[in-house]
């Protein structure tokens, strides 16, 4: 696999984990944050390795949805995912009250599966090529 694709897979795992453990320490805000850039970064690695530009956030959101839902190998619901892991990222990283706990469990429970299927379909695809 491409180094910067492993070296983006890698960064989702790490921020995966660290979001993890903040859930478990019940910095519910600071976990929604580490959970969206897991995705983030898987999102990026897909997206490297369909040839395209690597972008920030919003336009990442919109490039996730135009080159890998529509007619992709990712659903809709991937997509509604990651832009509402955006949404709550920004809440949770400028409000000051607390974030929900269920609410950051659904988005930490989303960002596990998009970091997981983006890894098995960046293997597979590298399988296709050789």
């Amino acid at each position: 696999m491409d180094k910067e694709i492993e070296s983006l897979l890698r960064k989702a795992r790490r921020s995966l984990n660290v979001s993890r453990s903040l859930f478990d320490q019940h910095e519910y805000d600071f976990a929604v944050s580490r959970a969206y850039y897991a995705m983030h970064y898987a999102v990026e690695a897909l997206l490297v390795a369909k040839g395209y530009v690597r972008t920030k956030d919003a336009a990442l959101v919109n490039s996730f949805a135009k080159y890998l839902v529509k007619g992709g190998p990712f659903s809709e619901e991937h997509h509604s995912a990651l832009r509402t892991a955006f949404e709550q990222k920004q809440v949770a990283d400028y409000e000051e009250e607390g974030f929900p706990r269920t609410a950051a469990g659904g988005i930490l429970d989303w960002a596990g599966k998009l970091v997981g299927e983006a890894d098995v379909w960046l293997r597979k695809a590298e399988g296709k090529r050789k």
